[in-house]
């Protein structure tokens, strides 16, 4: 088994079904990930992604997180 050095997560947010875009967070909020690990959210504070596009506060999201890996891990 391999094993990678993790260095964070990526969390993508989805509005009325389509892609908007991702953020880079250091803490994981689930244990599933990818499409299993689907949740959907009110947003407390409006995003505004590097591709500029932005959600309101207070609109419902479906979030997906994904883990970042960095380099092998030599045993």
């Amino acid at each position: 088994m391999t094993v990678f050095n993790q260095i964070g997560f990526s969390k993508d947010y989805y509005h009325n079904g389509k892609y908007i875009g991702s953020e880079r967070v250091q803490d994981q909020d689930r244990t599933e990930f990818g499409y299993a690990g689907r949740k959907t959210e009110v947003l407390s504070e409006t995003k505004v992604f590097r591709n500029k596009k932005k959600i309101k506060a207070g609109e419902t999201v479906v979030t997906e997180l994904f883990p970042l890996n960095g380099r092998i891990i030599n045993k």
